[in-house]
């Protein structure tokens, strides 16, 4: 992957979780990531495909996920756990949208539907260091990475 895609991201990611998700990184790099690859932690996809393709992977822990769907939703900190997967799923979504435009332009790509990801693709995500950059917030694990096809 190009380095400036790479970097293209994390400036993305920043600038959504502040301003659709009210969450503001407070550490970003190897430093914050868990000790484990059984971090209990939601994650979701977004693919997109065109004149380029691959997918965005957002990783965020529980604790965190609850939080941004609260905020999300304007709920008093009470969320169940689909409320809170499907607020990751969006703020995948918006990130991958906004990292094709910043990084892509006017190219014709297609951004697919996002998903939920299962704590199977965690461990492999987790140890992609390569692609993945790790931030974190009140002291919750967020990772985004991105995979080319």
């Amino acid at each position: 992957m190009e380095n400036n895609l790479k970097q293209i991201l994390i400036s993305v990611t920043e600038t959504i979780l502040e301003q659709v998700a009210f969450v503001f990184i407070d550490e970003r790099g190897d430093t914050c990531k868990p000790t484990s690859s059984d971090w209990d932690a939601l994650g979701a996809q977004a693919s997109f495909s065109g004149v380029n393709s691959g997918c965005i992977h957002l990783w965020i822990s529980k604790g965190l996920a609850f939080s941004i769907a609260a905020n999300m939703l304007a709920l008093d900190n009470i969320v169940d756990l689909r409320k809170a997967g499907d607020a990751v799923m969006e703020i995948c979504n918006i990130i991958t949208g906004n990292f094709i435009t910043a990084a892509f332009q006017n190219s014709k790509i297609s951004l697919g539907i996002p998903e939920l990801l299962s704590v199977n693709t965690l461990t492999k995500d987790f140890s992609d260091d390569e692609n993945s950059t790790w931030f974190k917030s009140e002291d919750e694990q967020i990772l985004i990475l991105i995979r080319e096809s």
